[in-house]
């Protein structure tokens, strides 16, 4: 009997022993993957930086074909203004030519010289005009063009910075599931690079939106001086 608990007593502290080696194993094993955790929230916060930077180069996108739409816009209204210009010329030249032509004539009416002689200095005035309307065009043509230029150097830099980060988010889950630290780091580095790109875009952000000198009055006494019409009769 004494032999039988004997027995018994030794199995029970095997089996104790064993439990303590499980645990301490267990225990061992969750502190060498406590950085594991770690993954969750770098993983959580680089998805965040990805969603920002992404909405803002799509919108980014966006803005710079707006500028560039209204580019060809300018430089459409420029080639009317042109077209009034020449328009006007030709009609100048021809009073002139009408004036020198009765000068020549004797006894040509005086009123005739008269008319014509106002009617060539009148299209001067309208060719100016003209002129002025088609630069001024061409002027706002130019600043739409060099806005649209920065805003997609602008949406590129986004664009890279959601490359990184997405780069940073599938390397995480590698890490996670090979418990490899290493894949880890490098996720972090790209995840860092993308963070760097992520606030040089936002600090250009905060800089294009600097008060500028509006192009609107010009745009306004442009349509005053016959934008509108240029394809008429000056």
């Amino acid at each position: 009997m004494p032999e039988e608990i004997e027995i018994e007593t030794e199995h029970l502290q095997e089996t104790i022993e064993e439990l303590h080696k499980e645990r301490e194993e267990r225990a061992e094993e969750e502190k060498a993957n406590a950085w594991t955790r770690y993954i969750s929230l770098t993983t959580a916060f680089l998805a965040v930086i990805a969603a920002v930077a992404a909405l803002q180069a799509g919108s980014l996108a966006n803005e710079a074909l707006i500028d560039k739409n209204q580019s060809i816009v300018f430089q459409a209204q420029a080639s009317d203004q042109w077209n009034y210009y020449q328009s006007a010329g030709i009609k100048s030249n021809s009073a002139k030519q009408t004036v020198a032509i009765l000068a020549a004539l004797p006894g040509h009416p005086p009123d005739a010289e008269k008319f014509w002689t106002k009617e060539s200095a009148r299209y001067e005035k309208k060719k100016d005009k003209g002129m002025d309307d088609a630069r001024e065009f061409e002027k706002q043509r130019d600043e739409k063009a060099k806005e649209a230029e920065e805003k997609f150097k602008h949406h590129e830099i986004f664009a890279l910075c959601v490359t990184c980060t997405q780069v940073a988010i599938a390397l995480s889950a590698i890490a996670a599931l090979t418990k490899r630290r290493s894949v880890w780091y490098i996720s972090m580095l790209a995840g860092a690079i993308g963070l760097i790109l992520f606030l040089n875009g936002y600090l250009h952000t905060v800089a294009s939106k600097a008060p500028v000198h509006s192009a609107e009055p010009v745009k306004k006494t442009a349509e005053s001086t016959g934008a509108k019409k240029p394809s008429g009769e000056p």
